[in-house]
Formats: structure tokens, C-alpha cells, sequence
């Protein structure tokens, strides 16, 4: 199995006279499934954008394998991203979507295909979220950065978005950020904390409520 590394130094982002991230180091890899935590407003969106390369930095530097990437989101095999508001053309059917993405429906659940000639229009938010997850997990590169993937989702829904994390974590690196903490917990095997523009690692629960992001 390959094995790649997602390296990010000295990531700085401020907006206005706000410093919202200082100098950030954040090193991940695959079988990683990382936690990001923080208070809303922290940088974890932020974080993530600025990994992926579709926010700019006031200072970064990103490597991935050893080889500097300026805009990692141009090389799709690396490096792909979640965002927090929905991204489906609401024009599109499912399984139009699943073919842009060259995903088949061999490689989806049966939770998938009762959605496959459905127009995204027609989906409910939670169906929605469900289904750019699946697009996000099963599409092919070596690192994938999750901004709220529980949101709108039914408790059977995460469940099976967590079997998916866990089991594509085999050959991916993966950050997750969402407030539905518990799930995440459950879900991950590192923690990281950002916490007045500074990044921490947590070692477990404990870390966090010390740090004072839970009780």
C-alpha cells in the first residue's frame, strides 16, 4: 500500500486586523483520521480552504510527498475537499454527478442508488449532504479535508458516512471537522485544536476539556 504525506508550515491568515491563524503546522498522513476542533470563528474552514488551496494565505507553505504544491486543489488524485455549504448542481441527477466524478454504481451502497435518477433538486438537505460525502470519500486522492459532514444527516446516515471515513482511511489521509464532536470522536485516531490562532495536538477527551473547548 502507498503511503503520502500532507506536510503545511508556517500557514499565517488574518482577516482585517484579526489574526486568525499563526504560523501553523500540521503534518497528516495516510491511515490518519484527524479531528479538527475549535470554537466557532476559530480558523477550522479556514484551515481547510487554505490546505486545499482555494483560499489564499498570507504566508504558507504545503507539501505533499515532499514536493511543494501552491494550489493543491488543481491536482485532484492528491488532495480533495468537502465544503460546508452544498456544491451538487441542483440541475443534475445523481447519477450524472457520480459519473462526472467517474465513481460507478458498483462502488456505492444501496443507500446511493434509491437516489440514482433523482435530480439533486428534488433531494432533501440531509440526502443531499449524504450523497457529496460518498462523492468526496469514494473519489480517488490521497487526502480528504471533510467541513461538517454530519450536517443535516440522520443518525443512520452517520453511521454509514463513519464506516465510509473509516474504511477509505486505509489508503487516504483524512481531517474532519464538524460540532458533532461525539461522532467525530468516535470516528477519528488523531485530534488537533485550534485555539486562539494556535494548532494543538490533543492526546483524548480529557486534552480537549482542559484546553477548554468541551466540559
Amino acid at each position: 500500500m502507498e503511503h503520502h504525506i500532507l506536510e503545511a508550515d508556517n500557514i499565517t491568515k488574518a482577516f482585517g486586523d484579526r489574526d486568525i491563524l499563526s504560523s501553523i503546522y500540521l503534518k497528516v498522513q495516510t491511515g490518519d483520521i484527524s479531528a479538527l476542533f475549535g470554537r466557532n470563528g476559530a480558523g477550522k474552514s479556514t484551515l481547510l480552504k487554505i490546505l486545499f488551496g482555494s483560499l489564499n494565505a498570507d504566508n504558507k507553505f504545503i507539501r505533499i510527498d515532499d514536493q511543494y504544491s501552491k494550489t493543491p486543489y488543481k491536482e485532484s488524485a492528491k488532495i480533495s475537499y468537502l465544503p460546508e455549504s452544498p456544491f451538487t448542481p441542483n440541475n443534475l441527477k445523481v447519477r450524472q454527478i457520480f459519473d462526472m466524478y467517474e465513481i460507478s454504481k458498483m462502488r456505492v451502497g444501496q443507500q446511493i442508488t434509491q437516489f440514482w435518477d433523482c435530480q439533486i433538486a428534488d433531494l432533501s438537505s440531509g440526502e443531499r449532504r449524504y450523497i457529496e460525502n460518498n462523492l468526496i470519500l469514494l473519489k480517488d486522492a490521497h487526502f480528504v479535508l471533510l467541513d461538517e459532514p454530519f450536517k443535516f444527516l440522520s443518525p443512520l446516515m452517520i453511521q454509514e458516512v463513519r464506516k465510509l471515513i473509516i474504511s477509505e482511511s486505509d489508503r487516504k489521509g483524512i481531517i474532519i471537522t464538524d460540532h458533532n464532536y461525539r461522532n467525530v470522536l468516535d470516528t477519528v485516531n488523531r485530534i488537533f485544536l485550534i485555539r486562539d490562532g494556535e494548532l494543538y495536538n490533543i492526546e483524548n477527551e480529557k486534552g480537549l476539556a482542559a484546553k477548554g473547548y468541551i466540559y
